[in-house]
């Protein structure tokens, strides 16, 4: 069960941390809300990057530049520490003093400049990104289309907390990015439809619709119509195979 939703109807203390168990030469906690996995919605963000390779792995950066974003972030980064600190005797039956769980906490924030920056990671399966990318009409397009200083809207999965040898940090991962048309581009198309008016037809174009019974159509005309159906119709299988249109990255 899941349930997905807005960052600011979140309260992180329903957050609900579970023993750590090991995946990946990694140890997670993982975490519940509600009894279910957790997906947050961020709205109208604005990437300085684009997807990015940080040796091997993609990462993608965003501006919390929304009061209710940042102290959200950092109100779990900070409950994050707190569990860890409640919970690492249980957890791992090992001792271990405050200021060394501080300094091994790992933030996924930093500041650049006047803007804090959010780096979320993008989990690969098999070198393609497990991430969805949809344009502003709702249609999935290729995560190419992704662009630094796009203005997208993200739901990101809440995994809990990962632990390395030496290190912790919260663990996120992207499930779908939608592209939001730019606030210039939309009044620029508005514009140019009250431009149009009651609009024309174009000029030197053949219009009219003839009916089929117009003109008699030859047997090799339907064997050429044929040909033409079946090289479209392999034409659409092949360009729609989704991981290959999709998922990859250049």
């Amino acid at each position: 069960m899941y349930s997905i939703k807005r960052c600011e109807d979140i309260d992180i203390e329903q957050f609900t941390f579970k023993l750590p168990k090991k995946l990946n030469n990694k140890y997670i906690s993982s975490v519940l809300l509600d009894n279910k996995t957790s997906f947050i919605q961020l709205k109208n963000v604005r990437t300085l990057s684009g997807f990015y390779d940080d040796n091997g792995k993609y990462k993608i950066d965003v501006i919390l530049d929304d009061e209710n974003y940042y102290n959200f972030f950092m109100n779990l980064e900070m409950l994050c520490i707190n569990r860890v600190h409640q919970h690492y005797q249980k957890w791992f039956g090992i001792d271990s003093n405050s200021d060394t769980l501080d300094s091994s906490f790992v933030s996924f924030l930093k500041l650049k400049g006047m803007d804090t920056i959010l780096t979320l990671p993008i989990e690969l399966d098999d070198d393609e990104l497990e991430c969805e990318v949809y344009n502003s009409n709702k249609q999935r397009v290729s995560c190419n289309s992704v662009k630094e200083n796009d203005i997208i809207s993200l739901i990101i999965r809440f995994n809990g907390i990962q632990f390395s040898r030496t290190k912790f940090a919260t663990f996120w991962s992207i499930s779908q990015i939608k592209i939001n048309e730019k606030k210039e581009e939309k009044e620029e198309e508005e514009k140019k439809q009250e431009n149009i008016g009651l609009g024309k037809l174009e000029k030197n174009i053949y219009h009219f619709i003839e009916s089929s019974s117009d003109n008699e159509s030859s047997d090799d005309d339907d064997v050429d119509y044929l040909q033409e159906h079946e090289y479209i119709v392999e034409n659409l299988i092949e360009n729609y195979k989704t991981k290959e249109l999709f998922n990859n990255i250049d």
